[in-house]
């Protein structure tokens, strides 16, 4: 599978595509046990599809894509459990991490559920087939031009969000300021992983120049995805209320989300001084 377009194809034809090919992908993905690829697979789909409801007011798009966030909402407490417990066992093989006691009680703490995951999976595999029915017969118009709008819009909601967010420091708490800087980092890796997908996906429309944004961008997201899986960790270990025991652990979690904050904020910082203008100038080789 390949998520882009063949600019030598209709481009109707490839959105359709492309949809029906990711959806595929989710599906068998569920089916396997592996949450985070149906997960991303869901975010590509939904990428692609924000963007012709926006050029098009398209309404079958639309309620493909209401249908397949509902479905991703599903199994949001099942990617976490597993997120944790892979982020545990890579802190566990560092040379600073605590020592193994801490590591047993964080595994029986992230690993309390609200609701029982073969149900919560039976309930995404239902939306996603619904939402395979939607899209089957979707054959969209796609206006190139609004889509390259949509792109632009993407940028603008990105660097936005990149121009609110602050480094964290490390030993810092879990106080309201803190919490809001988290807020926006969510917002912000939501923001650069959208734009990552659409550049990937309209990426042989697109000049070489915004081509070689898709690596940084991919950087970028990797280092925002790891900092967010530390907060989610954090706050799976202190529900409903923190283990003193795990106090130690808390501290680790920290400092290594403080190094990320810092590495994908500076990051971010350089991405937009230097793709401002290339983004601006979009113009799509067809």
């Amino acid at each position: 599978m390949n998520f882009r377009l063949d600019p030598k194809s209709p481009p109707s034809a490839e959105f359709h595509r492309v949809v029906l090919e990711e959806l595929d992908l989710a599906i068998a993905k569920l089916r396997e046990g592996d949450i985070h690829k149906t997960r991303s697979a869901i975010k590509r789909i939904r990428a692609l599809l924000l963007l012709t409801d926006a050029s098009d007011k398209d309404a079958t798009a639309k309620a493909g894509g209401v249908v397949l966030r509902d479905a991703a909402g599903s199994i949001s407490e099942i990617r976490d459990i597993q997120v944790c417990l892979s982020t545990l066992h890579e802190m566990e093989s560092s040379e600073e991490a605590p020592s193994v006691s801490f590591f047993s009680r964080a595994r029986q703490a992230v690993s309390v559920i609200q609701h029982p995951a073969a149900a919560d999976s039976a309930v995404a595999l239902q939306k996603l087939e619904e939402a395979r029915n939607i899209l089957a017969g979707w054959l969209p118009e796609p206006d190139i031009d609004s889509i390259v709008h949509g792109l632009h819009d993407s940028y603008r909601k990105s660097r936005r969000a990149g121009q609110r967010v602050k480094i964290s420091k490390p030993g810092c708490n879990y106080g309201s300021a803190h919490l809001r800087n988290s807020e926006v980092m969510h917002l912000l890796r939501k923001r650069l992983n959208r734009l990552w997908a659409q550049v990937r996906l309209f990426r042989a429309f697109l000049p070489r120049k915004i081509k070689a944004s898709s690596k940084e961008l991919e950087k970028i997201t990797d280092l925002l995805g790891r900092e967010h899986d530390l907060v989610i960790l954090r706050q799976r270990i202190e529900f409903p209320e923190i283990d003193p025991e795990l106090a130690p652990l808390s501290r680790t979690i920290d400092k290594h989300r403080a190094g990320l904050d810092r590495d994908a904020i500076l990051l971010v910082g350089r991405f937009f001084k230097k793709e401002k203008h290339r983004f601006a100038d979009i113009r799509t080789s067809r």
